[in-house]
């Protein structure tokens, strides 16, 4: 372009130069360059324009830097090209839609309008045949310009058939035409990897480069098509370095969901002694250049964004890659010194079979942008307009587009009040979609964000769905999970990723208005795993939408502050705008063929909370899983879940291995507590993710033939008749607080309301004991048991607290993390359930004689939630309880006595109705809407039958019988025991067992509810 301005200039010429580039950063970096060299001011003779972004005025400007869809927009709008003398189409071989529909426009006005514009198509992998066909008229066939710089160094390429047995045995054939990588694809990268590094060993001993030197230029590349792949072969790789310790290799991953910190590791030398290897997906192919990559191993796969146009639903698909792709990705070696390129596919198979462009977007992409430009230019109908199309889209593929345009309000269904089902004039919501840079999906969730007076969220969140990789990735399977669970910490519990992409975003722009410096940024960005680039991306298409939007008339309404929305009433319409911006592709959870559903998930774990328990299989009874239980929590390190946050139990016979989450918001870092919507616990979803980024996890055991000696020999349980006892605690059941199989209404005291759906009520039976504790503890020499040593205090130690103006026994939970004052410990009062935060002052050490006696004496309480009913969406979110419902449940508790009647005791925690004055508390919160009914869950119904049939069968039973039921009856409600025993020393675990999960029987599948959508899991 700047030779062409020189020309002008010295021949006295107008001239109006416009240059497009795929990607905003390249049109601002080129022009910024250009005025940098020519030494000219920013924005005068010089100039970019990408969005609405664009100097006051371009009368000055004669050579102009754009993106494609800047250019496009201009043209359609003025429908001539003659505002400009030169029209310059960067890197034309990209066939993004926009670049298509513009060589379209560009081909009709130039032979209509504008026959004396010139335009230059530019592009380092062109098919210049195909291009000047497409220009070609009856008078002129566009010329063809081919420059070669050539190359300092050269390239070899291999092929898979030309390695022959030394990389591939024959039974590693398989079908070479399927596009995949197998095992053996991965083995054998990893032997060029071996015989890259043997090879340049010899050749160091016969040049005068030491072997170190050469390990500085002998970065290997592997090409591979995705995330997933790239992990399998660093696992390949990790497992060569542990079988030949002289080949030492820096691992290092490059894609684009990474951080800039994790991207920079790619351009960085490796340690002295090691080789670099670097595994990209194809966003190394012209996006970097690593100039000390020496070797390409090229598996010839990409994955391509492919949609069905009949459903409308995305999928990428791996495919082979063109010719064209491989060559840009064979020209990163050769930069500092000569390099080899292995393609591992054979040479046949390259030359005849791979296609030597890739698919252009238009013919594998949505086409409702390009049908709605079309719409706008009016130069013809639709199918018309694509059908100039250098590749033209399948005629079902344009009718489909049409339809779905229609059923969004893009389209009416007439043209000119005449039906036409391959037209339809365009609406007002059509024209604001079509003027919109985003999906037609996006720019009806803003036109819905206006409607219902959420424009700002809508903006904000169309624009972090156009923007990729906002949650960035370092590299791993293990940091990915950290990745994905900050979605669910940003969607404060409602389980959405447009929710957290609202949140995430209102974060960043607290800390730019606060004017937080960029390290600050930097740092909340990493802690967080969000892209800062990506958000600084979301950030200007947010302002470009707003300026777009009130240009199309789009203006929040102004309301009073007493009409504005709350949090409550926000969430729900934002689930209405999401659900019509989205319509129709909603999802149901599918149907189970089994009518006992809940009869089944209760079965599969053996009775466990199926909110709070997930299980591993493939772990036989012989196998003694009780003494390895600290092994399988080190498993959920992963998921940063840590070991006292569970229970791990068995079931005699099975080869399940049950893990239970504690339900306890005071054990963990209150600042690490992650809500999640539902009643299921955030750890469940953690240990899932782990199964699904790794299904096999192994554990190391001991044999079964020599684990009877070593319990034997250390005494650990006991061994009866072949069979070992792992050691338990003794329970005496009659000491327990729970309620009796034979009682049905109980009166006592709430002495402690966390919600409706936890509290604490203690028995009036116990009264008595209650107050001789107390006298006992308040005793004046138990209290001169003064705690002068912050660090006499532990975790799980029983220690008299003070309560109101009493000292009653208590379990200290954990330390408060401040430490810049006065140490501070979390206690669970034993027999009232609440919890405080004291000082040493506020606590007493228990003697010896006291623990002896009240140590092992159960609480005087037990756990209770209200029966038959659960929160209101409607009054609040995320399944908890309003704060009106608690503040009810806490005025009956004020008034003292009260009757509960129980419905079911599960897991230690009691189902009841409440009686007041004037009926039951649960009935009188629903009649106040403040919650609504629900039904039992199935352990529920089957313990209040058992209790049901019990009672009514009390008075055939006499004294002693009901004893005995009762005793049987509680403990089978007792949880089972996590025996936290410790495991065998490595040296004597030489046996590895492959556990399989962990899996969570709540898992289900979602279908689509409409048929074209079917088939999408």
């Amino acid at each position: 372009p700047q030779y062409i301005l020189d020309e002008a200039y010295k021949s006295g010429k107008y001239c109006n130069i416009v240059v497009t580039q795929p990607r905003r950063i390249a049109a601002i970096s080129i022009a910024n360059r250009v005025c940098q060299e020519r030494e000219w001011q920013q924005n005068t003779v010089c100039s970019f324009q990408v969005g609405l972004h664009r100097p006051n005025s371009l009368e000055d400007t004669r050579l102009l830097y754009c993106t494609t869809g800047v250019l496009l927009n201009n043209l359609i709008n003025n429908k001539t090209l003659t505002h400009y003398t030169h029209i310059v189409l960067d890197e034309v071989h990209e066939r993004d839609q926009n670049m298509d529909f513009l060589l379209i426009v560009v081909r009709r006005l130039l032979a209509t309008n504008s026959r004396h514009v010139k335009i230059i198509l530019m592009s380092a992998t062109i098919d210049a045949k195909e291009l000047s066909d497409y220009f070609a008229t009856t008078n002129s066939i566009p010329p063809v310009i081919t420059t070669n710089h050539g190359r300092k160094h050269s390239i070899e390429k291999f092929y898979r058939d030309q390695l022959g047995s030394i990389i591939w045995n024959e039974e590693d054939v398989g079908d070479q035409h399927v596009p995949e990588i197998n095992k053996h694809g991965y083995r054998a990268a990893v032997k060029i990897i071996v015989i890259i590094d043997n090879m340049e060993r010899k050749a160091a001993i016969q040049s005068r480069l030491s072997y170190d030197e050469t390990l500085r230029y002998g970065a290997v590349l592997i090409f591979l098509p995705g995330i997933y792949e790239i992990d399998t072969m660093a696992e390949n790789i990790t497992c060569m370095l542990e079988n030949d310790r002289n080949i030492k290799v820096l691992i290092v991953r490059c894609f684009s969901l990474m951080t800039p910190e994790n991207q920079r590791d790619v351009f960085n030398p490796p340690p002295p002694g090691f080789r670099k290897i670097i595994l990209a997906t194809n966003i190394a192919e012209s996006s970097i250049t690593v100039p000390d990559v020496s070797y390409v191993i090229d598996f010839c796969l990409t994955k391509v964004k492919v949609t069905d146009t009949a459903s409308s639903f995305s999928s990428l698909r791996l495919t082979w890659a063109s010719k064209a792709n491989c060559r840009q990705r064979a020209g990163r070696v050769g930069r500092l010194r000569s390099g080899r390129v292995y393609r591992m596919v054979n040479k046949h198979f390259y030359q005849r079979e791979m296609a030597e462009f890739g698919i252009p977007e238009m013919l594998r992409l949505p086409l409702q942008n390009s049908v709605l430009m079309a719409k706008v230019l009016n130069m013809g109908s639709p199918m018309e307009i694509l059908a100039l199309a250098l590749s033209p889209p399948n005629l079902s593929d344009i009718q489909n587009t049409i339809l779905l345009l229609k059923e969004v309000g893009a389209l009416y269904l007439t043209v000119d009040g005449v039906y036409d089902a391959l037209d339809g004039d365009l609406t007002y919501w059509g024209t604001i979609m079509a003027r919109l840079p985003l999906d037609t999906r996006q720019s009806r969730l803003i036109i819905l964000g206006y409607i219902f007076n959420m424009l700002e969220e809508a903006i904000i969140i169309a624009a972090g769905l156009s923007t990729n990789g906002l949650f960035a990735h370092d590299g791993g399977r293990t940091h990915i999970g950290d990745s994905f669970w900050m979605q669910y910490i940003f969607a404060d519990g409602s389980g959405s990723d447009l929710v957290a992409i609202w949140r995430v975003y209102l974060t960043y722009l607290s800390l730019v208005e606060t004017g937080h410096d960029q390290e600050s940024a930097i740092r909340w960005a990493k802690r967080f795993h969000v892209s800062l680039r990506s958000l600084k991306e979301i950030h200007l298409l947010v302002q470009e939408l707003r300026v777009r939007c009130m240009h199309l008339g789009l203006i929040p309404f102004s309301v009073n502050p007493s009409q504005m929305m709350d949090d409550r009433e926000k969430a729900i319409m934002l689930k209405v705008i999401i659900a019509g911006a989205f319509y129709p592709n909603y999802f149901t959870r599918s149907k189970d063929t089994c009518a006992d559903t809940d009869r089944n998930i209760y079965q599969t774990i053996s009775g466990h909370d199926p909110c709070r328990t997930v299980y591993f299989s493939n772990f036989k009874p012989a196998y003694m899983g009780e003494l390895y239980t600290r092994r399988i929590k080190e498993l959920f390190q992963e998921a940063r879940i840590p070991p006292e946050n569970m229970d791990v139990t068995f079931q005699d016979g099975s080869q399940k291995v049950f893990v239970t989450f504690k339900q306890d918001d005071w054990i963990a870092d209150s600042s690490k507590f992650v809500p999640v919507s539902g009643r299921v616990q955030s750890e469940v979803y953690k240990a899932v993710m782990m199964r699904q980024n790794r299904l096999e996890r192994p554990i190391h055991i001991m044999n079964p033939s020599a684990f009877m000696s070593y319990v034997q020999q250390r005494g650990i349980g006991d061994v009866i008749e072949g069979r070992w006892i792992p050691p338990t605690k003794p329970l005496n059941v009659e000491l327990l607080a729970l309620p009796s199989v034979f009682d049905k209404t109980i009166s006592g005291l709430i002495t402690c309301i966390v919600s409706c759906g936890k509290f604490f009520f203690q028995p009036q039976s116990f009264a008595e004991c209650i107050g001789n504790m107390s006298e006992i503890f308040n005793a004046p020499q138990q209290l001169r048991n003064y705690v002068n040593n912050a660090g006499a205090i532990t975790k799980g130690m029983m220690v008299l607290a003070k309560r109101d103006s009493y000292f009653q026994r208590a379990t200290v939970i954990r330390p408060e993390n401040q430490s810049n004052r006065q140490p501070m410990f979390y206690v669970r009062f034993i027999d009232y359930g609440d919890c405080a935060l004291l000082s040493m002052q506020q606590m007493r050490l228990m003697p010896r004689e006291l623990i002896e006696q009240y140590g092992d004496l159960p609480p005087r309480v037990f756990e209770c939630r209200l029966a038959m009913v659960q929160p209101s969406s409607m009054v609040s979110g995320n399944n908890r309880w309003s704060t009106a419902a608690n503040d009810m449940l806490r005025s009956v508790a004020k008034s003292g006595l009260i009757d509960i009647e129980v419905y079911s005791l599960f897991n230690n925690v009691a189902a009841v109705l409440i009686h007041m004055r004037d009926g039951i508390i649960n009935d009188k919160l629903v009649e106040l809407m403040l919650c609504r009914r629900s039904d039992e869950d199935y352990m529920s119904r089957k313990d209040h039958d058992f209790r049901l049939r019990r009672q009514e069968s009390a008075r055939y039973l006499s004294s002693a019988q009901r004893q005995q039921i009762n005793e049987e009856y509680m403990r089978s409600c007792q949880l089972p025991e996590d025996h936290d025993l410790r495991p065998p020393p490595p040296e004597k675990c030489k046996t590895v067992v492959i556990l399989k999960g962990p899996y969570s029987p709540l898992e289900c599948t979602m279908q689509c509810i409409t048929r074209v959508g079917l088939s999408k899991r």
